[in-house]
């Protein structure tokens, strides 16, 4: 008799669901987004992304074999580094890895900072500042917004 392993999804989850159970033979998905009309042996548990404590918990408690993570919240929370130290499977990258990437301002800063070509962007905290530098750049420009840093855990 195979070995049934139990799997904790953190974020949204619905096509992983179905090719998890597809292709492997689990014991129990435990996901924390609800589902309409769940397949069987899928349970949904009410735990924030972001409480890696709670999710840890979780994970002894239902002896979860691997935990995989689609959410950026977590992954902000640094869950893959918290897991790692608690000795638990998981499949995310830790929060130093993923922050330039997750960041795409960030991102853009260490381009720069390394000299790789990349286009030209700008940050800016103030909107006047902003609407001035549409005024002397070319256009196309691509406008988006991100966190305050006092929000932005970057």
């Amino acid at each position: 008799m195979e070995n049934k392993k139990n799997i904790l999804i953190v974020g949204s989850s619905s096509a992983l669901i179905k090719k998890i159970k597809d292709y492997y033979n689990v014991g129990k998905i435990y996901v924390n987004t609800k589902i309409v009309n769940p397949p069987q042996n899928v349970e949904y548990i009410d735990i924030r992304d972001d409480s890696t404590d709670e999710l840890l918990k979780f994970a002894f408690e239902k002896n979860i074999n691997l935990t995989i993570v689609l959410s950026k919240k977590a992954i902000l929370a640094d869950i893959a580094g918290i897991f790692n130290a608690n000795g638990q499977m998981i499949f995310a990258p830790e929060y130093d890895s993923a922050k330039y990437f997750i960041d795409k301002s960030a991102l853009k800063k260490l381009l720069y900072k390394l000299n790789i070509n990349s286009s030209k962007f700008g940050v800016f905290d103030k909107s006047q500042a902003a609407l001035e530098y549409l005024k002397t750049t070319q256009l196309p420009v691509i406008i988006s917004s991100t966190m305050p840093e006092s929000e932005n855990a970057l």
